[in-house]
Parts: C-alpha cells; structure tokens; sequence
C-alpha cells in the first residue's frame, strides 16, 4: 500500500482538485490522510465529505501546528509501506504514483525521486534535479549523490531538490527521520527530512518524471519580508538540525560543508543577499562589488523581490531601482509588481544590471540575453557561486543582527 499525506491550511479553494487527482490514480491500493492543521476556512468540512464518500480516505483534526507537526500527524496514522507526500493546493497526474511504485518495486530503491512541473497561472514549466537520472547504489550515492544533494557546485542550487512532494519513500527509511524533526522548524522542514532520509538509502532512483504539478499562487508569489533577527532564529535552528542529523557519522562529516553552502544558498533568497546593519546594505554573494549607482534589476523571484525591498529602503540611499525586469513580467504585473518586459531595457541611465537569481544556468543564459540584447558584460551583475564565500564572515554579520 501507499500512503499519500496531505497537509491542509487555508487552501479550500484548491483542496478538492488535489482530491480529486489522488483518487484518480490508476494505481487504486493507496490510502489518503488528510491532516487538517487547524484550518479556520471550509477545508475541515471537505475533508469529512470526501471521507464519509471514500473507504481510503483518513482525516486527522489537529489544532493548528505547522508544517512538521502536520506531516508527524499523518504518518502516525499511515499503513502503507510506501509514503507520499502532496501539498493541499497542488495536484498529480493520473498516473504518477504507479510509475514512481514502478520504480520502487524494479530497482528495489529506498526512495524514488523525480521532478515536477510549476504552475504559474496558465503558464507550465518543467523542473529536473541537476544530479543525473539513475539507479544509484550505496556506492554511487557515496560517490555522486551525497557530495551534492545539498549543494551542487555547477548548477549553484541543491543537486536534489529539497521538495518532498516529488519522492516516494520507502516506510522503514522515512519514519523515524519525520518523527525526529522538531516541531519549532519553520523553514527548510523539507529539507530537514530528505536529506537525512538519503543518508539512511541504500538505493535511489531519480526520474524525469514530472507528474506533480506545483501550483505557485499570487500569495506565495509575493513574498513576505521577515525581520533579520527572526529569520536568523529559523535558519540557525534548521542549520543546527542539520549539523546533528547529518554529520553525527564521522563518514559523513565533509557535509559539513555542503550545509554551510546550502544556508547561505537561504539566506541570500531570503534576503536578496543584502544585509542592513547599522544604518548600512552590506551585499554578499554577488561576482561584483557593489556600492552605490543606478540599477537594473533582472528577476522577480524570491532573490528578486527581497532585494528590490532592500534596494528601495530608507538605508539605501545611495541606490536608486531605474528599472526591474523579468521574462515572466506579465505574471508578476498582475500581481501589482511595477514589472518591465526584458526587451524593453534601456541600459543609458544604469550603472549597473543586477541578475537576481540562484540557478546559474538560469543566470547564464539571462546574462546571455542580455548581451545579445547589446548590454556590455562589464555592466552586468550575479550571484556567485556559495562555496566562494566566506560562510563565517557572513554569519557574524547575522549573529550581531541577532544579539540586537
């Protein structure tokens, strides 16, 4: 049997939709837990109609905890000897969880893992990890997985995405490293399971598959701003997590490494990679130094907007935003972001172009357009690659913003 876990928040608009697509698997001997995590909206009521039409379907009331008490609730009350995972507002293809089962079974893997596809509106994209499709077995993962699951070095981004929701696990392999998760992790509790969980395979499988489809709405679109000091607490506890969850085992203690590299991957697209301390923007991460001038701004992503908050701040006089751009423009217009198309770039007025964006060859190929479009190189800004920087530096600055 399967078990497909299904945390639920104010997602009632959505919720059936996601229903619906996990009782039209084609694979039928599969048990669906939908843990109600203390929703105020009509999610609860659904919920108990789906389950009083549908044998294999389980709901879990539950006050309102997060993500991880969420998640704890339903395997607690799961049977299957398999464990799924989907997120109320999203949906899976027709036949997702018999292909990833297919796997499982022929290749006799742990976990299988596969991509998945974003929904923007009426716009799709396709997403695949950087690290190969496979079979990789306990010395392949030692070898290829493990170096880069959190961190890979070409791609500037995790070599397997952090994302539960596109992985199927094997019982014995997921259960105790979900009940281990501390309740208070409020950032990265995705990655606070898988990655544990890889280190527990013997066998992995990673796939094309992109039958889960994601669907990023305008909330989550718009991100929301969090004080240093706040956001400081969260990612400290995960990064403590991490250390004792992953790097207990003197085998795997060069991950030490690799989890430093995947919290500043964090912290520059939960900041824009832009610290105020003391009155000052301190920039961190980018290929170039940056001081003051006219910006142009490429990407209306995570890194985007935080560092379109910060560069249009009280504290960054010395700045001024001429314009921001993105190739999906359009979206965020409709979201009431001031937005401009990338072909409609005027490189007259600006000192500099800044590229806000992690996935380096996401970055290359805008900094290719961008010269294309006749932007000379010297003018163009991006991130840097993580393991560049000096992690230590970086964490005092938040360490003193946390001590305030």
């Amino acid at each position: 049997m399967i078990s497909i876990i299904v945390p639920i928040y104010k997602i009632e608009n959505f919720l059936p939709e996601c229903i619906e697509s996990l009782l039209a698997q084609t694979y039928q001997n599969i048990e669906i837990i939908l843990v109600d995590d203390g929703s105020p909206d009509r999610c609860p009521k659904i919920c108990d109609n789906y389950a009083a039409k549908f044998s294999n379907i389980k709901v879990v009331h539950k006050a309102n905890g997060g993500l991880v008490s969420a998640r704890q609730a339903g395997i607690l009350c799961s049977r299957g000897e398999y464990i799924g995972y989907v997120d109320g507002d999203d949906w899976v293809e027709r036949d997702m969880f018999r292909q990833l089962l297919q796997f499982q079974l022929e290749y006799d893997a742990d976990i299988v893992v596969s991509g998945f596809t974003k929904e923007i509106g009426n716009f799709t994209t396709l997403n695949f990890n950087s690290i190969p499709c496979g079979v990789y077995d306990e010395t392949l993962l030692k070898r290829i997985i493990f170096p880069r699951m959190l961190y890979d070095a070409d791609s500037n981004i995790p070599g397997i995405y952090t994302y539960v929701w596109n992985k199927m696990f094997r019982r014995s392999v997921i259960y105790e490293k979900q009940m281990v998760i501390p309740q208070e992790i409020s950032i990265g509790e995705d990655a606070a399971l898988v990655y544990p969980a890889l280190l527990k395979s013997s066998k992995v499988c990673v796939t094309e598959n992109a039958g889960y489809h994601y669907r990023q709405r305008a909330n989550s679109m718009l991100k929301n701003f969090e004080h240093y000091s706040i956001l400081c607490q969260r990612i400290r506890s995960l990064r403590q997590f991490l250390f004792k969850a992953l790097t207990d085992a003197k085998e795997f203690q060069y991950l030490s490494s690799q989890i430093e590299n995947y919290v500043l991957l964090m912290l520059i697209s939960l900041t824009g990679g832009v610290v105020e301390l003391n009155g000052k923007i301190n920039f961190f991460g980018y290929d170039k130094s940056i001081s003051q001038g006219r910006i142009l701004l490429y990407g209306a992503g995570t890194v985007g907007q935080h560092l379109y908050r910060a560069l249009t701040s009280k504290n960054c006089a010395n700045f001024s935003v001429v314009q921001w751009v993105d190739p999906d423009y359009f979206i965020y217009r409709e979201h009431g972001l001031k937005v401009d198309d990338v072909h409609s770039i005027n490189t007259e007025n600006v000192d500099l172009i800044i590229i806000a964006m992690l996935d380096k060859f996401k970055s290359c190929a805008a900094r290719k357009s961008l010269i294309d479009l006749g932007v000379p190189p010297d003018k163009i800004s991006a991130v840097n690659s993580v393991y560049k920087l000096d992690a230590n530096k970086i964490f005092k600055m938040f360490d003193i913003i946390d001590q305030k």
